[in-house]
């Protein structure tokens, strides 16, 4: 590798670190995520699942995915759900068309479940 570029490899991994944490931080803190994380908690699937919910958490690697189109946007969040019980992995899609967010799908395990 040439010397050059070997001195910039350091500086350029910080930048995609910091970069990562701050889109991470951002994702679990918009309104999407705090809208599923809403819906998540209050499924009664979920709960029978887990017991009463004690956290929803963003996974780290591969948590979420955003789409903007025309005047809708699109989230798609896979969240590490802790309960009483047990814990699980919920995937759920939501939207927001005219200003209102509403629920697409949810799965755990790849089954449906009902979130409203």
């Amino acid at each position: 590798m040439n010397p050059s570029l070997r001195r910039w490899v350091p500086y350029i991994f910080v930048l995609f670190v910091v970069f990562y944490v701050g889109v991470f931080l951002w994702g679990s803190h918009n309104d999407a995520f705090i809208f599923a994380a809403r819906a998540i908690r209050n499924s009664p699937d979920v709960r029978r699942r887990v017991g009463a919910v004690h956290q929803v958490r963003l996974n780290f690697w591969g948590g979420y995915r955003y789409k903007f189109v025309d005047d809708s946007v699109r989230a798609t969040f896979s969240d590490h759900v802790t309960g009483s019980n047990g814990s699980v992995t919920v995937r759920i899609e939501v939207q927001k068309h005219n200003g209102v967010w509403t629920v697409n799908k949810a799965t755990i395990g790849g089954q449906a479940v009902s979130i409203d």
